[in-house]
């Protein structure tokens, strides 16, 4: 048969140890006292460790998601490459059109949709798309520059 009172108290030690452990690196311990149905008292202990309240604090600092994508135009010795950021961004969402002395992007997701247009000063003529790489709400478009033959 299993001794109910013997496991009861050997539970209560244990979290009562572990208890003092987690206040002693910095939690904080509440006590209640009540009178249960029978006219016993009842304690009810609770600790607050302090890790959830660091979470939250770092989740409230944290900035907003951004509500306008932001492209960057990196030159390359071989062409260039664009990035476009903007939180659920997936390659499928933009639309390149080269134009001359710009690149015309158009970005929809979410149901909205963004125009954007950075300086290029390649001919559309000498750019083609070399690789697009999507990660983590980042696009990524490499364009390549390609030189036309010259009349001879």
């Amino acid at each position: 048969m299993l001794d109910i009172d013997r496991l009861l108290s050997e539970l209560e030690r244990t979290i009562m140890s572990a208890t003092r452990l987690l206040a002693d690196v910095g939690g904080r311990k509440e006590e209640t006292l009540r009178l249960g149905p029978g006219g016993e008292v009842q304690v009810r202990s609770s600790l607050r460790v302090g890790f959830l309240d660091e979470m939250v604090a770092a989740q409230a600092s944290r900035p907003a998601l951004a509500s306008e994508p932001v492209v960057d135009l990196i030159r390359t010795k071989d062409g260039f490459k664009v990035l476009v950021h903007l939180p659920g961004v997936r390659r499928d969402d933009i639309r390149v059109a080269a134009r001359p002395g710009s690149l015309a992007f158009e970005i929809t997701t979410r149901g909205k949709t963004y125009r954007r247009e950075v300086p290029c000063d390649i001919p559309p003529s000498n750019i083609n798309i070399e690789t697009i790489v999507e990660n983590n709400s980042v696009v990524e478009i490499t364009f390549a520059r390609t030189e036309k033959d010259s009349p001879r």
